[in-house]
């Protein structure tokens, strides 16, 4: 409370935008909850949902009916407009590419392996599309994104202090990492450009092991969002509400476009995906 006061007085009257405070606490929701209030933190780490949703995107047989569940779990106790954090990775966890390689597992001794040689290094095409569909998702639910350094081109390591490594930039990525990072940059540039993926409101339209397609929406437009994180592409055919008037789903990530036929969506998705569409 001291720090928050002092915050207010001594920082926040000097400056056109106000400092953002974000916690990092263990435990249930309302444990983390309990420190967000008037006169003390903006936010917290949205642990309950990082644990879930890593390993739902870890482990082949994680279902995605456990992520909506944490999520809405969340919602419940922190608020519909809340600014709590959603990572991606943290500075005390192995770092996610790890697990998403399978070089780690949940089970493993991450700090055994962090002084262990050769390091482990991202090899696969398919671990940088399993995070382009978790960063899709981070991106586009509510709350704050937050990317731990490294995360926007994909890098990995166990724990610390493998999960520290130098930061490297420009000509240090190699092409993998360097394609990583523009596919990221334009989801975050999605976010930053429509309103509603920041303070919109949250609508969930299908859910099951390895697909979750919900919506974002606020007075000025309607985003439907959908995430794959099976190995092999879904057909999916989808219902939508008949208040949400459209003819056809934009793609603002590639030309994959849709057309509504009597408020059904008929949506491919490939390996390991995610997608953002605004309604017309």
């Amino acid at each position: 409370r001291n720090l928050t006061q002092r915050i207010k007085s001594d920082i926040n009257s000097k400056k056109d935008a106000n400092c953002y405070q974000i916690g990092e606490t263990f435990g249930s929701n309302n444990l983390i909850k309990s420190y967000v209030n008037n006169g003390m933190l903006d936010s917290q780490f949205n642990f309950g949902l990082f644990f879930t949703q890593r390993r739902v995107f870890a482990e082949k047989n994680g279902s995605l009916l456990d992520v909506k569940l944490s999520l809405e779990k969340g919602l419940e106790v922190f608020g519909y407009n809340h600014v709590m954090g959603n990572i991606f990775d943290s500075h005390d966890q192995v770092r996610m590419m790890s697990l998403l390689e399978g070089d780690l597992t949940l089970s493993d001794n991450g700090s055994k392996k962090a002084w262990e040689l050769p390091a482990i290094k991202v090899d696969k095409i398919s671990t940088y599309n399993k995070q382009q569909a978790l960063m899709t998702f981070i991106l586009t639910i509510p709350g704050v994104p937050i990317i731990y350094y490294g995360d926007e081109f994909g890098m990995t390591g166990a724990n610390d202090p493998d999960n520290r490594r130098m930061m490297r930039f420009d000509a240090e990525l190699n092409i993998n990492e360097k394609k990583q990072l523009q596919i990221i940059s334009e989801i975050v540039q999605v976010r930053k450009n429509h309103a509603a993926l920041r303070r919109g409101d949250y609508l969930p339209l299908f859910c099951d092991d390895n697909v979750f397609i919900y919506s974002r929406g606020d007075t000025s437009e309607r985003l439907i969002i959908a995430i794959n994180k099976n190995n092999n592409k879904e057909l999916i055919t989808l219902d939508i509400p008949d208040w949400i008037t459209a003819s056809t789903l934009k793609s603002l990530l590639n030309t994959n476009n849709l057309t509504v036929k009597n408020n059904t969506l008929k949506l491919e998705l490939t390996a390991y995906s995610g997608n953002i569409w605004i309604c017309k």
